[in-house]
C-alpha cells in the first residue's frame, strides 16, 4: 500500500471547514487595508501634482526675476523684484509644508483606522468562540493550557 504523503500532508494542515469566520475576518481586514492605501495613495498624488505646480512656478518666478532685474532701471526696482520673488518662494514653502503635513494625516488616520479596526475584531469577546475554538476542537486542544500558564 502506497502512502501520499503530500495528500496526507494537505489533510493534517487543512482548516477545519469552521474556518470561515477567519476567513471573512481577513477579507475584512484586507478591504480595509486596501481602503486605506487607496487614500493614502489619493492623497500623495494631490500633493505631488501639487508640488509640481510650485516647483513649475518656482522656476518660472526666478525667470521673470532675471529678465525683469536686467531691464530694472534702479537698484531700488530690482530689490522690490527680489522681494517679490522671495514672498512667492516663501508661499509655496509654506504650502510645500502644510502639503506634507497633511499627508502625514492621513497616513496616521488610516493606520489608527486600521489598527483600531484589527483590535476590534481580535479582542471582541466573540473572537475566540467563533475563530478560535473551532481550530482547538479540530486538532483536539480543548482549553489546555499548552504549558504557557
Amino acid at each position: 500500500m502506497t502512502v501520499d504523503y503530500k495528500q496526507k500532508q494537505k489533510q493534517q494542515h487543512a482548516l477545519p471547514d469552521l474556518a470561515d469566520p477567519l476567513r471573512e475576518a481577513a477579507a475584512e481586514h484586507l478591504e480595509i487595508a486596501k481602503t486605506a492605501q487607496d487614500e493614502v495613495l489619493a492623497d500623495s498624488e494631490t500633493v505631488i501634482n501639487r508640488w509640481i505646480a510650485r516647483r513649475r512656478e518656482s522656476a518660472e518666478a526666478m525667470a521673470e526675476l532675471g529678465r525683469d532685474a536686467l531691464h530694472a532701471k534702479t537698484a531700488q526696482d530690482v530689490v522690490q523684484l527680489w522681494m517679490e520673488w522671495s514672498k512667492g518662494a516663501l508661499d509655496r514653502m509654506i504650502a510645500d509644508s502644510h502639503d506634507h503635513l497633511a499627508v502625514g494625516t492621513t497616513v496616521a488616520s488610516q493606520v489608527a483606522k486600521s489598527s483600531t479596526a484589527l483590535a476590534m475584531t481580535w479582542s471582541a469577546p466573540e473572537t475566540k468562540d467563533r475563530m478560535v475554538r473551532p481550530f482547538e476542537k479540530a486538532n483536539g486542544s480543548g482549553a489546555r493550557s499548552h504549558g504557557h500558564g
